[in-house]
């Protein structure tokens, strides 16, 4: 069977079980799989020194490597028979660039025009032939939401992944690789900047294994693609690290760009597998359901929407009564919060006033009230709010405990006329009633919610008073 026709599978599935997300996802698949969309991208924190990284591998000095974190957008690197560049701006619009303007995108994305989704960039390099794209992209770490974001929807449609270390893996490291490893992505590991390890403190060889380790250890698997590599300009020419690029660059030519499809096809398959167990466990649930609800005659059904009904109209019933004794307990509590807070306000006054005839009437005498005042002003303002902290705690307390109670009844009385699917009638039946108890059910539940939200608009309120 081919790709598209498993996907075609898949996405069926997903609409049965109402699982937008699978549904989603697959989308992009085969929105990659009909347009052969290989894409291999490098990613890994800020300033892990992937651009570099990929100017080396190609042999071209192509990318910027000053972008700044607030700047970044993804760079797509593709065949082309001559160097081209394009810009393709958030709002839609495309618009080539000369190739030697690639390397002024940073800052203020160039003549600080309109903000910038992604640059693609042709050029003539065998390694991309088969129809593999390179992608560059911003920093895992990165502060700006919307770049996390852009970077992990591309990860769903790309066939492998190179993971890029700046310097020995830390704890956001180590996380991302386990997030990338329950997708079912494959990945290669780059140690960058592997030059300036800091032999005397420890061996080059020791640092490298540790840092080998710690991803077998995330990972759970002994056989990681682990490369060690040297983009400085000065060194990287040296025996030693231009073996280390070659040793790259052929993995990335013999493993990947070799057969792209074959290996998107075996990628996309892996990750359908996982798709597949959730599927069949769903399925499996349902059909136990559909099985148990077999001998439930049409009457009965009927019977317990009336009953959902009767506990929504209930339920709503509740939610108003509460809401008016909320209020009123709001009310009432301001007053004795109001009360209190004069009393304590007199009885810190007059402390303050029996302490201040205390104080010694030699010497500078304003300089003494003035110093004395800075030290127990905070303190008499601390006990008043003190006070007022204590009152919306109890109110707090009292009107959750209230809602608890109340939610919890109404939760026990829902147990008993749960409603499942019934198949003891025709198919036209079943859906127009399945349907009828979806939209009261989840009704029900959205007021149960709202009720549950109480304890939140709660807190709200009183924080206003």
């Amino acid at each position: 069977m081919e790709l598209k026709d498993i996907i075609k599978n898949y996405k069926e599935v997903a609409a049965y079980l109402e699982d937008g997300q699978a549904a989603g996802l697959l989308d992009i698949f085969e929105s990659a799989s009909d347009n052969q969309e290989y894409l291999l991208p490098f990613i890994g924190q800020f300033s892990a020194g992937k651009s570099k990284l990929i100017n080396n591998i190609l042999d071209r000095e192509i990318l910027p490597t000053k972008i700044t974190e607030s700047t970044a957008f993804l760079t797509y690197i593709v065949y082309s028979e001559s160097d081209c560049a394009t810009i393709k701006y958030t709002d839609g619009e495309e618009r080539s660039i000369p190739f030697d303007q690639i390397k002024e995108l940073y800052q203020n994305n160039l003549q600080g025009s309109k903000p910038i989704a992604a640059l693609y960039v042709g050029i003539n390099c065998a390694i991309l032939k088969s129809g593999l794209k390179i992608v560059d992209t911003p920093g895992l770490n990165t502060l700006i939401t919307e770049h996390v974001k852009i970077t992990e929807e591309l990860l769903y449609s790309s066939l492998y992944v190179v993971y890029v270390l700046g310097s020995s893996p830390q704890q956001t490291d180590i996380e991302i690789i386990k997030h990338l490893a329950n997708l079912n992505i494959r990945m290669a590991f780059v140690r960058n900047k592997a030059d300036l390890i800091n032999t005397d403190e420890e061996d080059f060889a020791t640092t490298i294994g540790k840092d080998k380790d710690s991803i077998k250890q995330a990972l759970q698997c002994d056989d990681v693609r682990f490369f060690v590599m040297n983009n400085d300009s000065a060194t990287k020419n040296e025996t030693q690290w231009r073996e280390c690029r070659e040793r790259f660059v052929n993995f990335i030519k013999d493993k990947i760009a070799s057969d792209v499809a074959t290996i998107y096809q075996e990628s996309i398959l892996s990750r359908l597998q996982q798709k597949k167990d959730k599927f069949c466990q769903e399925l499996s649930q349902r059909e136990v359901i559909i099985r148990h609800s077999a001998n439930l005659s049409l009457d009965e059904l009927s019977d317990k929407q009336r009953k959902i009904q009767l506990s929504i109209d209930n339920l709503n019933n509740t939610i108003e009564k509460n809401k008016k004794n909320l209020a009123q307990k709001c009310e009432n509590r301001g007053e004795i919060i109001e009360s209190r807070i004069k009393s304590a306000a007199n009885n810190e006054a007059d402390n303050f006033d029996s302490e201040v005839n205390k104080l010694p009437k030699s010497g500078n005498y304003i300089q003494t009230v003035s110093d004395f005042s800075q030290s127990q002003l905070p303190q008499s303002f601390g006990n008043i709010g003190k006070i007022v902290s204590e009152e919306i705690a109890k109110l707090s307390q009292e009107t959750a405990s209230n809602l608890k109670d109340d939610v919890a009844k109404i939760l026990e009385d829902m147990s008993s006329i749960k409603v499942e699917i019934n198949c003891d009638f025709d198919l036209s039946t079943l859906e127009k009633v399945n349907e009828d108890y979806s939209l009261m059910e989840g009704e029900l539940m959205s007021k149960i919610e709202d009720y549950e939200n109480l304890k939140k608009i709660n807190a709200a309120d009183i924080e206003e008073l």
